[in-house]
């Protein structure tokens, strides 16, 4: 039978010397004395990996003697060389050597309804199993709280039974998740929040908490996007002119609602506007931007709608090229998503004047589109400008409207941008939280920040992954159990010790459920099947039958740099208990392996388990 049991860290393998290669190069190289400096590292107690960090790092500045870099008049020793590196932050070095761990007994978590849309670079909004291997999204750094774009590293997918987590409310449905989920949100006391806004506390406090340590109180989460290396000029080069970057901006924003290009003269950029009050201001920014290039062409009045027409090849491949053909396939590119916010305010006013409207009351804006994608692209727009944007769906597809004093018929459906005005969070109550049973598959995006943004149905917000161990790939590899191929005739479960009151109704659960498990191997006959592709099958399709928490071999290998990173990442108290435990073991094996490499290591013990921190790391 089965049994509850605990993880167990193992360093079965790390980087060493070659001596006779090793010696080969110093007498080639003309540094046979470093050898010296080695023998007495090892007297002191250094391990190998340790004196090849320091190796490569009197390689890069040519001091492994005296005599190779004129700059150079002192040569330092092994331990102070590489105290003097981790000073600093020069880390890079650290990556030459590299361990190789085995971790028994680690369970693991799981992430996404396949519903989960992530936002990508490429085609804005994309469901997790439409993910393409050369899609780059946007992700959060914890660190920093600043959005970049990120290569998707991995998508994993599993199989999963129980209850996914969310919350539905009257601006939007959440994705549901597995409850270990990783948020990006922030604790909400009502005592202790009165007067504090939600934007602040969203701007200021949200940090990684799991969901299951939500559920069922208030919570506050992220909607806004700051990034850290968005673009700004002045001015912008087109061709043989050079325009005001501000009034581009609007001209694009102009285009992308109301514009559209001559299927007859395709060098055209045309301007439809049927709203009278829109004429003065387009008349002009158009004479601002072009001089007396676009007066050739207009504007002219055309069945009740006056159209403004620049003719300039350059400048139409360019608006093409960054806002699509037409409306219906409106795609903007990652260039104009990367815009500084300054400009891409132009872009929305612009954008609101031709199929936006506006209560001026409320403060309430709605923007029109017909195009999906582009619909969605306009939320990360909003989010960067400080506001979250709902989505919803407007098919008013065989009515009439009034256009120019005419019943006009819609025939295509359009999307809602509607804005939020009151600002970039949102309180979650838990009246509006959601617990539902799921059996099937969730997916698992891993980037490098772990905080990526998604949407469920309306707004979106910043979330992280789980299944914490493999979420590191940077300097790292991975290997675990199969779950398609192994069996769970014998299921033991990582046993949490907050658990403790709960240990003996936990084992008669585990051995009921590993009863059952061997009943249906029994009357699927899979010991006796002789098809091994049916076999595998049969046995993948067991493991929906089979609890989270089920033991794992994962092995997994890492360079020094990565490591120290993840340990202070995977020790902090704000980590899942289990990864604190494994890590706790990796930092207790490496200390003592490698005390050089983590002597700028703070401890601390935070609720039974140690924390690490204080390790400089260089980007």
């Amino acid at each position: 039978m089965g049994q509850f049991v605990t993880p167990q860290v193992y360093l079965i393998g790390y980087t060493g010397i070659d001596w006779p290669e090793f010696k080969a190069y110093l007498s080639d190289s003309g540094n046979m004395d470093f050898i010296g400096s080695v023998e007495s590292a090892v007297g002191q107690g250094l391990h190998l990996g340790e004196i090849l960090c320091s190796f490569y790092a009197k390689l890069c500045y040519a001091s492994l003697t005296l005599g190779k870099n004129d700059n150079v008049t002192k040569i330092r020793d092994i331990p102070n060389n590489l105290q003097s590196c981790l000073s600093v932050g020069h880390s890079s070095i650290l990556e030459h050597t590299q361990l190789n761990f085995v971790v028994r007994n680690c369970s693991r978590v799981f992430c996404y309804h396949p519903d989960t849309e992530i936002f990508s670079a490429r085609n804005g909004w994309v469901r997790l199993t439409a993910i393409h291997p050369d899609d780059i999204v946007l992700t959060l750094d914890p660190r920093t709280r600043k959005a970049r774009w990120s290569p998707v590293l991995s998508m994993h997918e599993f199989d999963y039974e129980g209850k996914l987590y969310g919350w539905s409310n009257s601006e939007h449905m959440s994705p549901l998740m597995t409850p270990e989920h990783i948020l990006w949100a922030a604790r909400y006391d009502i005592r202790a929040h009165r007067g504090v806004k939600v934007s602040e506390i969203a701007s200021t406090k949200t940090t990684k908490i799991r969901f299951d340590e939500l559920f069922g109180k208030r919570f506050v989460i992220q909607h806004d996007i700051v990034k850290s290396d968005d673009w700004f000029e002045e001015t912008i080069t087109i061709g043989k002119y050079k325009y005001d970057a501000y009034l581009l901006f609007a001209w694009l924003g102009w285009m992308s609602t109301d514009g559209g290009f001559s299927k007859d003269r395709p060098s055209q950029s045309i301007i439809n506007q049927n709203k009278v009050g829109n004429l003065p201001g387009l008349h002009d920014l158009m004479s601002k931007l072009f001089s007396n290039r676009w007066r050739r062409h207009g504007p002219y009045t055309e069945n009740g709608t006056v159209l403004f027409i620049i003719s300039d090849k350059d400048l139409a491949d360019f608006a093409r090229e960054h806002l699509g053909e037409d409306k219906i396939s409106r795609k903007f590119s990652q260039w104009l998503l990367d815009a500084d916010k300054r400009l891409l305010h132009m872009f929305h006013l612009a954008a609101m004047r031709g199929d936006g409207t506006h209560n001026k009351q409320t403060g309430h804006k709605t923007l029109y589109c017909p195009s999906y994608v582009a619909a969605g692209q306009w939320q990360y727009i909003f989010a960067k400008l400080g506001y979250p944007a709902n989505l919803r769906v407007d098919d008013r597809r065989g009515q009439f409207h009034l256009l120019n004093d005419q019943d006009v018929i819609n025939n295509r459906v359009m999307w809602q941008i509607e804005v939020d005005r009151r600002g970039n969070g949102s309180l979650i109550a838990d009246k509006h939280q959601i617990m539902q049973p799921y059996t099937g598959k969730v997916y698992c995006p891993k980037t490098d920040d772990g905080i990526v943004y998604i949407r469920g149905a309306g707004q979106p917000f910043w979330a992280g992954n789980t299944h914490e161990l493999v979420r590191h790939r940077v300097g790292t590899a991975f290997s675990q159990t199969s779950g398609r191929y192994v069996r769970g005739d014998t299921i033991n479960l990582i046993f949490d010790p907050i658990l403790e009151p709960i240990r003996e109704e936990g084992e008669e659960l585990l051995r009921i459920i590993e009863e059952y498990y061997q009943r249906m191997v029994s009357k699927m006959s899979l010991n006796d099947m002789t098809d091994f592709n049916k076999k595998k099958k049969v046995t993948s399709a067991l493991r929906r039958f089979l609890p989270n928490g089920q033991s794992n071999e994962i092995g997994f290998s890492c360079n020094l740099r990565a490591l120290r990173h993840i340990i202070q990442m995977r020790t902090s108290r704000h980590a899942e208990w289990e990864i604190r435990f494994v890590f706790n073991q990796v930092y207790d094996i490496c200390v003592n392996k490698f005390p050089l490499i983590f002597c700028d290591a703070k401890v601390e013990e935070v609720d039974g388990l140690t924390e690490v921190s204080g390790m400089k790391l260089q980007p």
